[in-house]
């Protein structure tokens, strides 16, 4: 007997066009997150990212969210990251295409975090009800908190880094972090899709409750911002300054690791550093690896650039690779940052511990034995162990070197420990004049408000720049342009609460999100423990 279905019964199935519309909702978010980051900088588009993909997500079973989560983060993070196709084939030796594919993968990788989020949302509220005033927040703040720590940590670009350019309201940062940001940013957005929904008629009554809140969080959020700025503008106006000299050498990186080029690239940073010395600086800062040779053993240079910090009687501060033999004759090596005085002596080093996967060392090597370093140095580098701050006469100096501006744990390390100032030396010259240069230095900017101290930054080929603990950044050099900038800051060593306590605020919204999930899973349990006893 065959059935019909009956025209009356049921919603009607959607079209082939209508089912593709909420995957084109959620690519149309994903784009608009992309668009709020560095060098776009349309930063008011991440208030509504999660718009477009909410409307896409409703009443849709958890499975269909998932794909909706994937296609938003494929966009959002292609946007963010098309940059790393660059260092792997200009560089790395890798075809275009197969470039173009690692790059995707990074992108699906992140796209996983999103796929979750979407998941979440759809899950919880035919699980428990809840609303997405409160489910969106939630659950995107934890799954960024995640990511800062799953497989080594990758916390590059998250929602909250978009609004650096509104310095008023990221003064929060020391406080919470980042995820502060992001929480009352992605609590915005479901405020705003629940005032569209009323205003389509989708929604009976009007989001009274979830705008007044909405509206409450980000007008604290921003009475703080101002009260912090003035606060520490007064407290940094009242500190001694000394003068800073940044060197930006902007050496080609086809040229930089050629041992015919060695002499060429020490001079260079000689004549730099010599004009700077009109300006009577402190301290003059090289990037990172400005010496493409072993600084400790060289006969040839190292005698040069002692001299440049002795006969000048100026504090010298730059990158060399290092190398250690150990047990079996085994060769490690490491990316140094030295520090010497005006009198020529090495007041200490820090070797980098947070490594650049791919870049600087090969994770489970004995599983991707095929797989080499893209990034032509002396070796696989070695994770330094120093955690303490070099000292000056000024104050403690903090050392971020590359990537590791991007972890705010290891800022607040040296603060902890009584750095008055943090140093960032970096090489991007990888990454050309795409948007990667842009992000990385709006990331380590952040690292000065969370901890109030003053940051220096040199690149190799920019950017380049002073942040006082404001965030507010000056002397910010263009890119690949050899240059000189002067600047002054003032040492001041602080502790903030984020710096004293860190993601305090992460940790809580995460106890929030895990909270309903073992009652739910416990109550099921406990009515199956209870059934087996009564049975």
């Amino acid at each position: 007997m065959i059935k019909h279905r009956s025209k009356q019964s049921g919603k009607k199935t959607p079209s082939r066009t209508g089912r593709l519309v909420p995957f084109f909702l959620s690519a149309v978010g994903g784009v608009l997150f992309a668009l709020s980051l560095p060098k776009a900088d349309f930063f008011v588009t991440a208030w509504v990212c999660f718009v477009p993909l909410l409307f896409a997500l409703e009443d849709q079973p958890p499975q269909r969210s998932f794909f909706m989560g994937l296609v938003f983060g494929l966009f959002a993070y292609t946007g963010v990251f098309y940059w790393t196709y660059m260092p792997m084939s200009y560089y790395g030796g890798i075809s275009s295409i197969l470039s173009i594919l690692l790059m995707l993968l990074l992108a699906s990788y992140l796209s996983i975090y999103t796929s979750l989020f979407a998941y979440m949302i759809s899950w919880s509220k035919i699980r428990f009800s809840l609303p997405l005033f409160v489910t969106v927040p939630v659950a995107f703040t934890v799954l960024e908190f995640f990511r800062a720590y799953l497989l080594t940590g990758f916390p590059w670009w998250y929602l909250g880094h978009s609004q650096l350019p509104w310095l008023s309201f990221m003064q929060i940062l020391d406080i919470t972090g980042v995820y502060g940001v992001t929480f009352v940013i992605a609590a915005v957005n479901a405020a705003l899709f629940l005032i569209l929904k009323r205003i389509i008629g989708t929604l009976k009554t009007f989001p009274l409750r979830e705008t007044i809140i909405a509206t409450a969080i980000v007008a604290a959020v921003f009475t703080y911002g101002l009260f912090a700025l003035h606060r520490e503008e007064r407290i940094y106006e009242s500190l001694s300054p000394i003068t800073v000299a940044l060197i930006q050498g902007s050496i080609p990186q086809n040229l930089k690791w050629k041992p015919a080029y060695q002499d060429e690239t020490v001079s260079i940073y000689e004549d730099l550093t010599i004009t700077s010395l009109e300006y009577d600086p402190d301290i003059i800062v090289w990037p990172e690896t400005a010496t493409p040779f072993f600084f400790q053993d060289s006969d040839r240079f190292t005698p040069r650039i002692i001299r440049l910090a002795s006969e000048n009687n100026v504090y010298l501060f730059f990158g060399s690779p290092a190398y250690e033999i150990r047990e079996n004759d085994r060769i490690a090596y490491f990316n140094r940052a030295y520090m010497l005085s005006p009198e020529g002596n090495m007041l200490g080093y820090y070797d980098k511990r947070h490594l650049v996967p791919f870049g600087e060392y090969v994770p489970m090597k004995k599983l991707l034995f095929f797989v080499d370093k893209l990034t032509e140095s002396v070796g696989e580098t070695q994770p330094g162990e120093i955690t303490d701050p070099m000292e000056t006469e000024f104050g403690a100096i903090g050392t971020l070197i590359c990537y590791e501006a991007i972890f705010p744990e290891i800022s607040r390390m040296f603060a902890r420990k009584g750095a008055a100032i943090l140093i960032n030396i970096t090489n991007d010259a990888w990454y050309g004049t795409t948007s990667a240069p842009y992000q990385h230095f709006s990331l380590a900017q952040m690292r000065a408000i969370e901890t109030r101290l003053p940051l220096i930054r040199v690149a190799n080929t920019g950017i380049s720049a002073v942040v006082h603990p404001t965030g507010e950044a000056e002397m910010i050099t263009p890119l690949f342009r050899r240059t000189i900038a002067i600047a002054f800051i003032r040492p001041c060593p602080r502790t903030t609460f984020y710096t004293r306590f860190g993601d305090v605020f992460a940790w809580l919204i995460t106890l929030c999100f895990f909270t309903p999930i073992i009652i739910h899973w416990g109550g099921i349990i406990r009515d199956k423990i209870f059934k087996q006893e009564v049975s």
